[in-house]
């Protein structure tokens, strides 16, 4: 079966991070939605080291509850998570676009190749994981199918935050955002 096969593909990459490359980890791009106070840690607690600007691009090193660790302008410090979004632009969580979804009786299938290649894994509409790390399927999807009446709701970080999209037709290529970074999903 070939869910297994993907199944043991993952863990044999986790094993590999485990032992430890020698790769530098570059961040996830965000933009700042607002003059952001840039504290030496994770907490309003913290002393200040900065300021950033509203409408800029920071690469974010990692998120804690509330906060996350951004470079910006060659500075390192922690700002408040709900200043930040992780989409196209520089956008609120309740702004854009807002999609019709089917949702109804039918399958997603997400590929870990673009053009539907790789390994792949197919769920009926009703399926959610809020996190994918905790299956071992983390970041690994890279294209989908949707047949029947279905769509799914895929998104960047686990529990549906920073970017999501809604998919109602097959995709050979997830968006930018999405290629390779799927953390939670919603079949509808």
């Amino acid at each position: 079966m070939r869910s297994s096969a993907l199944l043991r593909a993952t863990s044999l990459a986790f094993a590999f991070l485990l032992a430890g490359s020698a790769t530098a980890f570059a961040g996830t791009a965000a933009w700042l939605l607002n003059d952001a106070a840039m504290v030496a840690g994770p907490g309003a607690a913290y002393k200040s080291v900065g300021h950033g600007a509203a409408g800029a691009l920071v690469s974010v090193e990692r998120c804690t509850k509330g906060f996350c660790q951004i470079d910006f302008e060659g500075k390192t410090g922690w700002v408040m998570r709900p200043d930040l979004s992780f989409g196209l632009e520089a956008r609120g969580p309740v702004t854009g676009s807002h999609f019709d979804m089917k949702s109804g009786n039918g399958t997603v299938c997400l590929y870990t190749g673009a053009d539907f290649t790789g390994d792949y894994l197919c769920r009926d509409s009703g399926f959610v994981v809020t996190d994918l790390a905790r299956t071992g399927l983390d970041n690994l999807f890279r294209s989908a199918t949707v047949a029947g009446d279905a769509s799914v709701l895929l998104c960047r970080d686990f529990n549906f935050t920073s970017y999501c999209e809604t998919l109602t037709k097959d995709t050979p290529r997830l968006n930018r955002f999405l290629y390779g970074n799927v953390s939670s999903l919603h079949v509808y």
